[in-house]
């Protein structure tokens, strides 16, 4: 069973084990020690921080950066413009301080618990793959960033920025770290302090260590074909591989749950919960138009009809500002099963897996070709059916037998990966925001993204990363310069 978060204790935790992280001891008189709070931070006590802390990230502001500029969501005209400046592609770099302070807490904590836990070291294990997921989304957000230098507190105040490829270098031996850990104690099963797999086979991190690595190296596939193939046929015969492959199904995502609960809610809506504002994002008509002319089912899971007509109407990207005051019953809100109380929060996925598979197969990285690639890319689709309780009665063979879905259609390499990717969009809509437009950055599929009605960019321009937060530009001297919002990251060779 998944461990609830309560978000009080986790923060309480987050700053007793970055001061353990990063400072130097200092000792108390007796007197001053409060018996409430521990003295020291355990692994057991660590890991749990930090995995609470990526998933408020990854479920919070990222979700929502995420969900705009990949044309999941967009404002609501009629509810005020909370996130109206990045509906425009307006992101400053005082929008960014919190996330990336709380990302670099994570990278310390984690060091944190590699370097004290012994014995077995499963604590230290699981740090490893979940520092590479971490800094891997501190370089497709923002790209260059610290990292050799980085998390040293006070002995370097300024540390350099890596290049791109260097940080990528870095996420693989640390899945490796990890794994090799891993393997070592793969009958035991995952410390109860887990938040993402308590209790569980230590198989579950094999394969989330296994998937992790296989999306590292998909995404700079079209940079790196070369690093891209020999990496995964290396991982296809390690002992982890072996032992245990990848996710397969939803079985094996990788998530953290909530309840209704103050403070053990899902984030997005515990922020909705503290602004005292609702539906403040709806339905954009990029993906609202793609799953209406595909009969997609999970059109009803992953939103709800308008009030106007109970069609699913999404709104242009950007138009509320056009718009603003307008009663928003023409268009569809958020669906339940993705925004409530109780929502997860997926760090990666089954169904993100087969559809990582199928593009290898379709590139010649794993054996299978075409026919390997038609078998996960049906089964991409079914464990995102399953997911959800509308489209998981539907029919995936009537849904795939669409000539807009039908694999057996694309007889090119790129017609099948267009197939594979827009899929792989759809899935991920309103669950893994973040990722679905980082996947969009890297490839430019599916197709039909239109830029913002009010954005502030050049015209045909989209956002292609984050920019910097102020606080690298106010305190770190080795800050190399804000990059401007429309710059790619190393991995995306797109004009």
């Amino acid at each position: 069973m998944k461990r609830i978060i309560n978000f009080s204790k986790i923060f309480l935790l987050l700053v007793l084990a970055l001061s353990l992280a990063t400072c130097k001891k200092n000792k108390f008189l007796n007197v001053n020690n409060n018996p409430n709070y521990p003295a020291t931070v355990t692994p057991a006590l660590a890991l749990p921080t930090c995995e609470a802390n990526i998933a408020y990230m990854l479920g919070n502001q990222m979700t929502i950066m995420g969900g705009m500029w990949g044309q999941y969501w967009t404002q609501d005209p009629f509810n005020g413009i909370q996130y109206g400046n990045y509906d425009k592609y307006n992101n400053v770099p005082t929008d960014n301080d919190g996330m990336w302070t709380s990302m670099y807490a994570v990278g310390a904590n984690l060091n944190y618990i590699i370097n004290t836990d012994t014995g077995t070291r499963t604590y230290a294990g699981i740090a490893y793959l979940l520092k590479a997921y971490n800094f891997q989304l501190v370089c497709d957000a923002y790209g260059a960033a610290p990292l050799s230098q980085a998390l040293q507190g006070a002995a370097n105040t300024a540390p350099v920025y890596d290049p791109e490829q260097q940080i990528y270098d870095s996420l693989v031996v640390w899945v490796n770290n990890g794994m090799s850990i891993i393997n070592a104690v793969q009958t035991g099963t995952s410390p109860a302090s887990d938040l993402i797999y308590p209790g569980l086979p230590m198989s579950q991190w094999q394969k989330f260590g296994n998937t992790l690595l296989l999306r590292i190296y998909i995404r700079e596939c079209l940079k790196n074909p070369g690093v891209a193939q020999a990496g995964i046929a290396k991982l296809l015969q390690s002992p982890g591989y072996i032992s245990a492959g990848f996710m397969a199904s939803k079985a094996d995502d990788a998530k953290t749950i909530y309840i209704s609960s103050t403070y053990q809610q899902y984030p997005l809506y515990a922020t909705y919960v503290s602004l005292n504002s609702f539906r403040q994002l709806i339905a954009s008509a990029t993906v609202i138009n793609m799953m209406n002319g595909l009969n997609d089912p999970r059109i009803a899971d992953f939103f709800v009809p308008n009030t106007n007509s109970g069609a699913y109407q999404g709104l242009l990207q950007g138009d509320a500002e056009n718009i603003q005051g307008a009663a928003d019953t023409a268009w569809s809100a958020i669906g339940a099963e993705e925004f409530s109380p109780t929502t997860s929060v997926f760090l990666l996925t089954g169904t993100e897996s087969q559809f990582l598979q199928a593009e290898a197969e379709v590139r010649g990285y794993i054996t299978g070709g075409a026919s390997g690639a038609s078998a996960s890319y049906t089964s991409g689709i079914t464990s995102s059916f399953s997911e959800w309780t509308t489209s998981s009665a539907a029919s995936v063979s009537t849904y795939t037998a669409q000539s807009g879905v039908n694999f057996s259609n694309a007889t090119s390499s790129s017609a099948q990966l267009n197939l594979i990717l827009t899929q792989k969009w759809i899935a991920m809509c309103g669950n893994q925001n973040f990722e679905g437009w980082t996947e969009w950055r890297r490839t430019r599929i599916p197709t039909g993204f239109v830029p913002s009605a009010t954005s502030v960019l050049a015209a045909g321009k989209f956002p292609q990363r984050f920019v910097y937060p102020s606080e690298e530009l106010l305190n770190n001297t080795s800050f190399p310069g804000e990059a401007l919002i429309t710059s790619a990251i190393w991995w995306d060779i797109n004009p």
